[in-house]
């Protein structure tokens, strides 16, 4: 009894400080992982959560004390304390505790191999180039009412100018506007078949992640132009369009050519004419950017083509907003500045 009780009075403690400790820690926890949850979830500590914790400590203390107390329980308690049996149960627990000692040391060796090699690994994601500028840029996404912007060159003004008016915002160095997804998570494909290449089938046709951004916004985020040009204030609505294209894309479209000046389009059905906005004429080459993430998910759509388009040619009702501080983010401006764009 006295080995059951002591147990349960140890499990209970230890469930005790343990949600402390949990409510102490959630805070701090949730501000880890900000805007990665739906709205759906709740994360907080409620009376299914402590009676979870009381389940558990109450189990562990009842196990954990009645084994003892069973193997207790059988045993002369004179002979116990007597020489002899100390002798006898000293050299059977001997082999217990030697076999124990041998197990734990074995799984703290592989748990500590194991966790070398993943901080090794975080290290190695964490110190890969991504090709572009992440340090101190804060990212919001921002949807423009479709009664207020309801056609593109809304949109596209817009965009732009929310990128100048964020770019004066204290202690910002930049601000573009960047869409649909963002640098490092793009998830938004397009076929790109050059033109005079046939085909058949949509599942054939090569795939490219597509980028609208704002003038300058390539040579901010450091995305290294290897040939031609960046975008310029002329690219608008209106104009020929225009693409810069992705070292790795540019090589798998026209192979050992120079891409500069040659055009591309979406796939069209065979006899299908290609629309005019459709077409583009690649006028610059950049390097390579992992904008799909550093680790790849299983099953997702891997590839190393990009497509880059003025934001004032393909302007986007939902898009990025980009912005490099000197410091540490402070969102609370940028938010100010966007209100007072548009309360709405």
């Amino acid at each position: 009894r006295l080995l059951a009780v002591e147990s349960l009075v140890l499990a209970l403690l230890g469930g005790l400080l343990g949600v402390g400790l949990a409510s102490l820690a959630l805070p701090t926890l949730l501000g880890l992982i900000p805007n990665q949850l739906p709205p759906t979830v709740d994360v907080r500590m409620d009376l299914p959560v402590l009676f979870v914790a009381l389940g558990v400590s109450l189990t562990a203390g009842l196990v954990f004390g009645l084994v003892p107390a069973i193997r207790q329980g059988g045993r002369d308690l004179r002979s116990a304390l007597s020489g002899g049996g100390r002798s006898v149960g000293s050299r059977r627990g001997e082999r217990v505790r030697s076999g124990l000692i041998v197990f734990e040391m074995a799984t703290a060796t592989v748990l500590l191999v194991a966790s070398a090699l993943l901080v090794r690994g975080f290290q190695e994601i964490r110190s890969a180039d991504a090709g572009f500028e992440s340090e101190n840029v804060l990212t919001l996404r921002v949807n423009l009412p479709p009664a207020t912007y309801a056609d593109g060159e809304a949109m596209a003004r817009a965009a732009i100018e929310l990128g100048e008016r964020l770019s004066d915002v204290p202690g910002a160095e930049w601000a573009h506007a960047w869409g649909p997804g963002r640098p490092g998570q793009s998830f938004n494909f397009q076929t790109s078949i050059p033109e005079g290449m046939l085909v058949d089938e949509i599942a054939a046709s090569p795939l490219a992640r597509r980028h609208q951004l704002g003038v300058g916004g390539l040579e901010d985020l450091g995305i290294e132009l290897l040939r031609g040009r960046t975008f310029t204030e002329a690219d608008r609505i209106g104009t020929p369009h225009v693409a810069i294209v992705s070292e790795s894309m540019a090589e798998e479209l026209w192979p050992g050519e120079d891409p500069i000046g040659r055009q591309y389009h979406n796939f069209q059905p065979a006899g299908a004419p290609i629309p005019e906005n459709r077409m583009w004429t690649v006028v610059g080459v950049v390097a390579d950017a992992q904008h799909m993430g550093r680790i790849q998910q299983p099953g997702a759509i891997v590839t190393p083509n990009d497509s880059y388009f003025p934001i004032a040619q393909r302007p986007e009702r939902s898009f990025t907003l980009l912005v490099k501080f000197t410091g540490p983010p402070d969102a609370a401006p940028v938010r100010e500045a966007i209100r007072s764009y548009d309360p709405n």
